[in-house]
């Protein structure tokens, strides 16, 4: 989402062997892929694989061009080195932890020890598609192998290089150059099909998710053509499937980015520093909000993603869809809410609304401040509302559907009693130990039973396509009770708990 700062041997080796292929001598997995040998590490009870290339390298004259498979190599490659992050600008809450390139389109792999086929979880991060990285620590999936599954985290570009529309600027041959970052993921997902066997991955049993933007382009993966039949389940956490851009608003931000960095002679041979800045200058130019988005060009992507969504094009994907009660937290304070410059980040509330959705929050959520009662409005706009329409396109297309809202708080954090945006990847993690845990929400060691239940509950998805009760029992969602899990210490599954501040939203479309 945006940045609230600028903005997570011995006997086994049988196992090890019949999983991976082979390992070397001092005991570190070897695996054959189409591309070549990786060669892993041991990683506790599971085996972690770093930095796999799985297209060439986007750099020079490739910068904004679509991924192309990696080229083979010989010998044995390294993979035990932290994948290269995307270039970006650092966030404050989230610092990379490896060495920032644009040779950044590689993958994290993390798998059981014992022999397959399991389940295959892939992992899209989040980060506004500005910033973000699998190196990430709250991003680490031991857990996951661990519990039997097959973690996958994949790079894309973000940023201009990854959603800069260049079509119309440059010419046929950047046409469709603003979904490259969704390109990436996509090239990913093929290499997951392609390889995932050979570590112990079933590939006819995918799981993909994300969180914040990961969820939005999660949310895309379901509807393009493109992706179909590269994965089967989905959980989207706090993102939406309508956040995408015209080709016209695509077209306006590029302009302004080949503006700034000082025409189209520049665009394949400008250091990356040079990138960062024309893109922060393009985005003060930019009449928009959010501009790294997916673009609707009419063939690669041929319609709204929550359109292709209500059309069925998902419908056979079990899906998973949620967000935090309090989005908008993380965000903005009260004071910061309240001005015009927040009125302007709502997408679904045309300004001549806005006072009569003022004024029914205020009868449903009585007593609270203007700040407060906006920054409800904020969070539901943002991806409250689009996180229910996913739920209500997926059941009313016949996909099985479950549908939550996380309550869960740390009152001794810095959110208080608020459940903010990003609250939720510690739990899904189960990581409530790493310094983004810890300094952003306030998580300590008090908090990891809750990560146990929230995490297992993702485990039993991925492996069954139901959640399990973990939690409490939860019936899948439909139009009519419309169950939703309160994700919280004590967690319920409630018919429609939200039906007044649902009922607002209802009457604006």
């Amino acid at each position: 989402m945006v940045n609230r700062r600028g903005f997570v041997l011995g006997g086994v080796m049988t196992a090890v062997a019949t999983a991976t292929g082979g390992h070397t001598a001092d005991g570190q997995p070897v695996v054959h892929t189409r591309s070549g040998r990786v060669r892993g590490r041991v990683s506790g009870p599971t085996l972690a694989f770093t930095g796999i290339p799985f297209a060439e390298p986007p750099v020079g004259s490739l910068r904004f061009c679509a991924p192309r498979p990696p080229r083979p190599w010989s010998g044995e490659f390294d993979a035990t080195r932290p994948a290269n992050a995307p270039t970006q600008d650092v966030d404050p809450a989230l610092p990379q932890t490896a060495p920032i390139s644009e040779d950044c389109l590689q993958l994290n792999v993390w798998a059981p020890r014992a022999p397959g086929p399991h389940p295959v979880f892939v992992w899209i991060y989040g980060g506004g598609n500005s910033s973000g990285s699998i190196s990430l620590p709250p991003y680490q999936g031991e857990k996951f192998a661990r519990d039997g599954i097959v973690f996958v985290s994949c790079n894309y570009r973000v940023g201009a290089l990854g959603f800069l529309e260049l079509g119309e600027i440059t010419g046929a041959e950047d046409r469709g150059s603003g979904n490259n970052a969704l390109r990436d993921q996509i090239l990913a997902l093929e290499w997951v099909r392609d390889n995932i066997a050979a570590f112990g991955g079933d590939a006819k049993n995918v799981t993909v998710g994300g969180q914040s933007a990961g969820a939005l382009n999660t949310a895309t993966l379901m509807a393009l053509p493109a992706a179909q039949g590269l994965f089967h389940r989905c959980i989207l956490a706090s993102g939406g499937a309508d956040m995408v851009h015209t080709p016209d608003k695509a077209t306006e931000f590029a302009s302004h980015f080949v503006m700034r960095i000082g025409g189209v002679q520049r665009l394949r041979n400008a250091p990356f520093t040079e990138i960062l800045k024309a893109q922060k200058e393009a985005q003060a130019d930019f009449s928009g909000a959010l501009p790294y988005r997916p673009v609707v060009d009419g063939t690669f992507l041929p319609a709204s993603p929550l359109e292709l969504l209500r059309r069925g094009n998902a419908r056979s994907i079990t899906t998973m869809v949620g967000h935090t009660r309090d989005e908008s937290r993380y965000l903005f304070s009260p004071e910061q809410a309240a001005t015009p410059t927040a009125e302007k980040l709502l997408s679904h509330v045309p300004p001549t609304k806005l006072p009569s959705v003022i004024d029914a929050y205020r009868r449903v959520f009585p007593g609270e401040s203007y700040g407060d009662t906006m920054l409800r409005i904020l969070s539901a706009d943002l991806l409250g509302i689009p996180s229910l329409r996913i739920a209500e396109a997926q059941v009313a297309a016949g996909a099985k559907t479950f549908y939550y809202d996380l309550h869960y708080t740390i009152p001794s954090g810095p959110f208080g009693r608020y459940s903010a945006h990003g609250i939720d990847v510690p739990l899904i993690f189960e990581l409530v130990d790493t310094s983004f845990a810890r300094t952003t929400f306030g998580y300590s060691a008090s908090d990891l039973s809750m990560a146990v239940r929230v995490h297992a509950t993702w485990v039993s998805f991925i492996k069954t396509g139901l959640p399990g009760d973990a939690l409490s029992k939860w019936p899948p969602y439909d139009l009519g009770e419309r169950y939703t899990m309160t994700i919280a210490a004590d967690s319920i599954a409630l018919p429609d708990p939200s039906k007044e501040e649902r009922s607002i939203w209802a009457n604006l479309t």
